[in-house]
């Protein structure tokens, strides 16, 4: 069975003119648990100028929940890119989740766009840990824009489709208002790990 609920970003919304708001909606399945695989994951953040505000906020809140539903067996590394990338948390066993959190919150937006330094910093540090046992998987937080590195669609592509034969898949999840879906599902490939 399938639940929804759904939350505005404001309490009272106008009636008789239009209007824009966030509505963040949930999707609840009842199903039977099965066993999850153990992850090694890295979390990569988008902290450029474009995110600044709130996009930067709400990425950083996703990447919090993700951490709240880690375990122990879990392998965590979280990186953050905008000119510079960096490691606020290098690959690790997912033991104090309130200390991952606040390493999460002390990121800040910064300057110009390395999407492919990030990402690809990310997945160098999946494969350190690979495991076929595991899920290997890079998340990516971010608006989606570039212009730093890579930025051609089609080496992204080919790029993400190596990565994928290495055993290393990427999500992507975008942020703001006109975040760039295209450039986000070249990165994305098909093969899915079942567990």
């Amino acid at each position: 069975m399938l639940k929804t609920s759904y939350d505005f970003d404001q309490a009272v919304l106008p009636t008789g003119a239009p209007a824009k708001t966030n509505i963040l909606l949930r999707f609840r399945a009842d199903i039977p648990e099965s066993p999850r695989r153990n992850l090694n994951l890295s979390l990569v953040i988008d902290r450029s100028g474009s995110m600044a505000g709130a996009p930067l906020h709400h990425a950083l809140k996703a990447a919090e929940s993700v951490v709240d539903q880690l375990e122990p067996l879990d392998t965590l590394s979280v990186v953050v890119y905008d000119d510079a990338v960096d490691t606020p948390v290098p690959p690790q066993s997912v033991r104090d989740q309130a200390a991952l959190k606040t390493a999460i919150r002390q990121v800040r937006a910064g300057g110009i766009t390395n999407l492919s330094g990030g990402w690809l910093k990310g997945c160098e540090y999946v494969k350190t840990q690979l495991d076929p046992q595991k899920i290997n998987r890079v998340l990516l937080l971010t608006d989606g824009h570039a212009n730093m590195g890579i930025q051609d669609p089609k080496l992204l592509t080919a790029t993400s489709a190596q990565k994928a034969e290495e055993g290393i898949t990427t999500t992507t999840l975008g942020f703001a208002q006109g975040f760039n879906e295209d450039r986000l599902c070249c990165m994305i490939q098909k093969k899915e790990e079942v567990g």
